[in-house]
């Protein structure tokens, strides 16, 4: 056989969150994502609940960004400077936005309790890191809306999210993604 014959295909991350992050699960509880498998249910927008369908982790050196976020309630989130992040700028208008775009005063999804609201960011910070960081695919059933999900209570896209992953495409392991 071919050399490529005997290769799979690489998968790339392009951004991922610290392995000590909270994720909020289906039923409300929270676990951190290195404990995360394959079939789990989480919490995405809106209450729904979504099928964890693939589990990424990889090796990182180099700065995390940490954002803070609230003010009764205070959330720290510590992801790559590409992890997509939901932010509603100053028109209203809601965009996902890699980490690194995100700016001090930009309002952020929150989920707090059972509700959902959009709180500002404090402060952004780097912070020194060297070890694996993670990501999941959540299953968005098809529809127009991207994988997300509420990661230390702040709702920030999935794998297929920062890959720009069409609607229709499935998310299983070996897909074929595209991006933008």
């Amino acid at each position: 056989a071919s050399f490529t014959d005997e290769v799979h295909p690489l998968q790339i991350m392009y951004g991922c969150v610290a392995p000590w992050t909270m994720i909020r699960m289906a039923d409300g509880s929270e676990k951190e994502i290195r404990q995360i498998q394959i079939g789990d249910m989480v919490l995405s927008r809106n209450g729904r609940k979504r099928r964890v369908c693939n589990v990424w982790r990889g090796a990182e050196k180099g700065n995390l960004l940490a954002f803070t976020v609230g003010e009764d309630e205070v959330r720290k989130l510590t992801l790559t400077e590409d992890h997509p992040v939901l932010v509603r700028e100053l028109d209203g208008n809601e965009k996902w936005k890699p980490a690194k775009a995100c700016r001090k005063g930009d309002f952020v999804l929150v989920r707090e309790k059972d509700e959902e609201i959009f709180r500002p960011i404090r402060e952004i910070a780097e912070e020194r890191f060297d070890g694996e960081v993670w990501n999941l695919d959540v299953d968005s059933e098809g529809k127009s809306e991207n994988g997300a999900m509420f990661t230390e209570g702040i709702l920030t896209g999935d794998y297929g999210t920062q890959n720009a992953r069409d609607a229709s495409t499935p998310t299983s392991p070996g897909d074929e993604w595209r991006r933008k």
